[in-house]
């Protein structure tokens, strides 16, 4: 049987399993809560503040477990949460997702929307003819994940599978902890499985239907919650346009301004979790608004006071809109709940930061109009060299009407990079400037909170940059593509109201529609309608398991450092994984730990020792170098394995390992493996 045909089917027929395992570990514990916070919800809303909120107790279930060394007690607390919400609730716990499935225009929203936003992930990994194949960024950073997640099935917190001997610092792995957890209690599933097809699956579905709960619980608007649908998934930026008027095709162009778009957010999954626990939470604080219970309290601060493990950008701008909103109220109402709310989860935040950070120093670097800058005059983004000339030379010019030229530059470069992300969204400037020109912003928490947070999320990468890799700080854009989207569906439905006619209404949507989806269907042309970037072949996969199957934990691998002109070996992709990027895949797929792997992904983290590990690992291969320092330096740094595919081995290499007494114990047409006694 073909072997595509033969991963899909097996896809097919654990994803009802899948599914079924997340209602009695997420949705069921979390229903608890949910029941007695006696509030009178819908199905979608039941079901999304129940399976969030059921997400954060199952990591801090995880995190409490692991650090108390009792993680053999976890499959026994959820099995009490089932027998004890059956006994209490028995059929009831099932009924909102009998009756949400009958609304079949919702479904089918939110099937579509998971299909176009879950398929950035699904291809990767299957098993092809070729061996693994991975498409855009995913062979990189989806197997960073992959090595996180196998690290955190053995150890909490968990040691960094790419630097042998450090623990893991400086990221933001809860959402690796989650699906590592689930695969733990679950090990019937792959991690590969798990990561790039039912939680992408599963987290994309989430997103629609919170972004749906929320607006037609705020707005009291059914019509506006599945417009929030469709600014959440199919909305994409206004890249296209540059690209038709470049003449370099049409479908495409998604982070021509730099900011990804929400399509793609499941790409990365610390973002998507957060694009799931922030509307919900907004729908949480909703009601702890009308009701003030210490269980709507509690229920809030579960959703946000972690968030920072997640993302720290989606804990800060959900802080920032609180914040703000917690001194309107105060000063307005004089009200108190909110800022407590505030302190205490910001609190828990920091506390969530400190504990997954080490030595870490501000990541920001003041930078004002960086990305604006860059996105004018970079060759592959707008490229309008003749704006920043005509910029600089007014600037060399100096004087009152050079310096009104250059603001008018500016000006121009700033809506370009606004409306460019924006996209479609630009509408919902309408409902944004209603509410100023009314006074109702202060008014309504909800909207002020939506409304700071979003302000923060854009006014951050317009000033700053970060240290390593500077553009990593436009994800917080993210956030505000994902709350202005909000505000864009209300906008559309006033605008639709404006009209009468059915069909005047259709067109208008229409319109919408074919102006917003270049760039989202541009992602699956430019991710698919090529060759792949990499490949695990078929040898090599035999050869990392080999490696998984005969090493332990305590076992450590080198591999040679990535050389960026092995790709030149290769006359077109997908290229050997080894030789495409530098990246964490020995690791990921071996469960183990390499000496210094993904150099990159280790400087972005602030690790100490990187260029030193790297001189020493270069030595260790450079014939020049002697055999006692190869020796002394295998067991100083107790490697214990090496790991190497055929194209970087030699007859010199093999006489130098021969005489260190490296034992070679597996080799194939791709790869060798030595083992060091």
């Amino acid at each position: 049987m073909d072997p595509v045909l033969l991963s899909l089917l097996k896809v097919l027929f654990l994803l009802p399993i899948f599914l079924l395992l997340s209602i009695l570990v997420f949705y069921i514990p979390g229903s608890l809560l949910t029941n007695k916070a006696k509030v009178n919800l819908r199905d979608d809303e039941k079901i999304i503040l129940s399976t969030s909120l059921g997400l954060i107790i199952f990591l801090l279930t995880a995190i409490s477990m692991a650090l108390l060394k009792i993680r053999f007690l976890v499959p026994f607390i959820y099995l009490g949460f089932t027998l004890y919400a059956l006994y209490k609730f028995k059929n009831e716990n099932f009924l909102p997702f009998a009756r949400i499935f009958k609304q079949k225009l919702l479904m089918l929203f939110l099937f579509f929307g998971t299909l176009i936003e879950g398929f950035i992930n699904f291809p990767s990994s299957f098993a092809y003819k070729a061996g693994h194949l991975y498409w855009s960024s995913q062979g990189h950073d989806g197997l960073w994940h992959i090595a996180i997640i196998e690290t955190i099935k053995k150890s909490l917190p968990p040691y960094n599978p790419l630097f042998a001997g450090e623990k893991l610092f400086n990221y933001h792995y809860f959402s690796d902890v989650v699906i590592a957890e689930f695969n733990r209690l679950f090990p019937f599933f792959t991690s590969l499985d798990l990561y790039f097809r039912y939680f992408s699956f599963l987290i994309s579905f989430l997103i629609g239907l919170a972004a749906y709960s929320l607006l037609t619980t705020w707005t009291k608007n059914k019509l506006i919650g599945f417009l929030g649908i469709f600014f959440t998934y199919f909305v994409g930026s206004f890249g296209y346009m540059i690209l038709a008027i470049q003449g370099r095709g049409f479908f495409g162009g998604e982070t021509i301004f730099w900011a990804a778009q929400g399509n793609t957010i499941i790409g990365n999954p610390p973002h998507a979790f957060c694009y799931v626990l922030v509307p919900t939470f907004l729908l949480a604080f909703y009601y702890f608004l009308k009701q003030k219970t210490r269980l709507l309290f509690l229920i809030c601060l579960l959703l946000s006071g972690f968030l920072a493990g997640f993302k720290v950008s989606a804990g800060f701008v959900v802080l920032a809109g609180l914040l703000a909103t917690s001194v309107f109220s105060l000063i307005l109402k004089k009200e108190r709940e909110i800022i407590l709310l505030t302190i205490i989860s910001g609190l828990t935040n920091f506390l969530t930061i400190k504990s997954i950070t080490r030595g870490a120093v501000s990541f920001l670097i003041f930078e004002p109009w960086w990305f604006i800058r860059t996105m004018i005059v970079v060759s592959d983004r707008v490229n309008w060299i003749d704006l920043e000339l005509r910029r600089q030379f007014y600037l060399a010019k100096g004087g009152f009407r050079a310096t009104l030229r250059i603001i008018e530059f500016e000006t121009i470069a700033f809506f370009l990079f606004l409306i460019g992300n924006l996209g479609m969204r630009v509408i919902g400037f309408w409902e944004i400037f209603k509410s100023f020109w009314k006074k109702t912003v202060f008014k309504d928490p909800v909207f002020s909170t939506i409304f700071f947070a979003m302000l923060t999320a854009f006014l951050i990468p317009l000033f700053f940059i970060q240290k390593g890799v500077v553009y990593n700080l436009i994800q917080f854009m993210q956030y505000f593509l994902l709350l202005f989207g909000f505000y864009a569906a209300i906008s559309l439905y006033h605008l639709l109201k404006l009209f009468k006619s059915r069909y005047v209404k259709i067109f208008i949507f229409l319109v919408f529609f074919v102006l917003s989806i270049p760039t989202v269907v541009g992602n699956l042309v430019e991710f698919y309608g090529k060759n792949p970037l990499a490949v695990v072949s078929n040898q090599e996969l035999e050869a990392l398991n080999f490696l998984k199957n005969q090493s332990t934990d305590q076992d450590i691998i080198l591999t040679k450092p990535f050389n960026p002109y092995a790709r030149g070996l290769y006359k077109h992709q997908p290229w050997p994984i080894y030789a495409w990027d530098s990246t964490g895949y020995v690791s990921a797929y071996t469960a183990r730990q390499t000496y210094y792997t993904d150099e990159v992904q280790m400087k972005i983290l602030g690790i100490k020792g990187t260029e030193e590990r790297l001189k020493m690992m270069n030595d260790f291969f450079n014939p020049k170098i002697s055999l006692e320092e190869k020796a002394n330096f295998l067991k100083n740094e107790k490697i214990t394995l090496v790991y190497l595919r055929q194209e970087e081995m030699d007859n010199i290499q093999s006489e130098t390992f021969s005489k260190l007494g490296l034992k070679e114990i597996f080799k194939n047409g791709e790869a060798e493996i030595f083992r060091f006694d």
